[in-house]
């Protein structure tokens, strides 16, 4: 994803929750770090995303509280690029 993406995210998040700046940084970090483990694509449902991230490795070793913290901003992420 691209960093201009990041940064439209975030002013997104802004305007649409009332999330503190601080919760913002940290939804940011962990879409990013998803990303990193696999590629954020919108052209499947939330779920389908999802359930397919349980195959990678690199997300197995992550504590419950980030896998759920991911999967709450990729969710918000889908809905900011494709509005559901």
């Amino acid at each position: 994803m691209k960093s201009d993406d990041f940064s439209t995210f975030r002013k997104w998040l802004s305007n649409n929750t009332e999330f503190s700046s601080k919760v913002i940084t940290d939804t940011v970090s962990r879409l990013r770090r998803l990303d990193s483990i696999k590629p954020l694509r919108t052209d499947l449902s939330s779920e389908d995303y999802l359930v397919d991230l349980k195959n990678f490795e690199n997300f197995h070793g992550l504590s419950m509280s980030v896998k759920s913290q991911m999967r709450r901003a990729y969710r918000l992420y889908r809905k900011f690029k494709v509005g559901n």
